[in-house]
């Protein structure tokens, strides 16, 4: 035997993607590329700036103009919050997909 005793010989195994992890991780790789292109810091910080909008400026508004604008205010910071989480999940997905495809990280087979 060519280990001591108490040490684990470790094997680092290759596992194949299904095809959705495929997709999940090719979709992530081509959104790591996006940002990294010189124009998605401007995008990043224009979504940034509408998901940490305050709100709307209630001068010289009704109430009720008021409550719209503010509920519309709110949808589109949700949705750019959202949308900049979505990118980072899938980067992060698709990193994490990479390394369980190079055998870095071991993942058992689920019996269903």
């Amino acid at each position: 035997m060519d280990t001591k005793q108490g040490e684990e010989k470790t094997q680092i195994v290759e596992h194949e993607l299904t095809e959705g992890e495929q997709k999940e991780f090719r979709d992530g790789m081509e959104l790591l590329a996006v940002t990294q292109l010189p124009g998605w810091k401007i995008i990043h910080e224009i979504w940034d700036r509408i998901a940490n909008n305050a709100g709307p400026d209630p001068r010289g508004m009704k109430p009720d103009e008021y409550q719209l604008a503010c509920l519309a205010a709110w949808a589109a910071s949700n949705n750019a919050k959202e949308f900049l989480q979505t990118v980072g999940e899938m980067i992060s997905r698709a990193d994490y997909l990479d390394k369980v495809n190079k055998g870095e990280i071991k993942t058992r087979n689920m019996k269903i």
